[in-house]
């Protein structure tokens, strides 16, 4: 049997340009119109207590702006290598320098290499150094203090 066209569509909805089917279709999702709705709202509200809910917070730091040189002091000591020293023009020589980093006890943690070299550039920098020839680094077990250590040696410059 044959349907026609307008018999089919009366069927399954009223026909699409009349205010019947704007009924037809708030009727049918009003539901999904109200939670679509509730939704933003919830997600307005979850927002807006995610960014106040921490507010009343403080946040303290060991971080002391006034020793802000002290924390990164290794940082504003420049290495060079001994090769490097000829292409220097102007430097003066303040001694050997010595970077130490050491386990003492076994549930420590394990000296590093860099630890100790940056021990090195921080005991530059206190007898006012800029700069720092690198030596060597030499891992070291059982020693008086420590079960292992690095000590990194160096010596100091002053570059004009």
């Amino acid at each position: 049997m044959a349907f026609k066209r307008s018999a089919v569509r009366s069927r399954l909805a009223p026909p699409m340009r009349s205010y019947s089917y704007f009924l037809y279709i708030i009727s049918t999702y009003s539901f999904l119109f109200q939670f679509l709705v509730m939704k933003n709202r919830y997600f307005i509200l979850c927002s807006l207590v995610c960014l106040t809910g921490c507010s009343w917070f403080s946040f303290s730091t060991n971080v002391d702006p006034e020793n802000f040189t002290e924390y990164y002091k290794s940082s504003l000591v420049k290495q060079y290598h001994k090769e490097d020293l000829q292409t220097l023009e102007n430097y003066e020589d303040l001694g050997p320098v010595e970077g130490i980093s050491c386990q003492a006890a076994p549930e420590e943690a394990e000296p590093k290499e860099k630890l100790a070299m940056k021990y090195m550039l921080e005991s530059a920098y206190d007898i006012g150094a800029n700069a720092v020839v690198t030596g060597k680094c030499i891992e070291l077990e059982a020693t008086l203090h420590c079960i292992k250590e690095y000590t990194c040696y160096g010596q100091a410059l002053k570059v004009k």
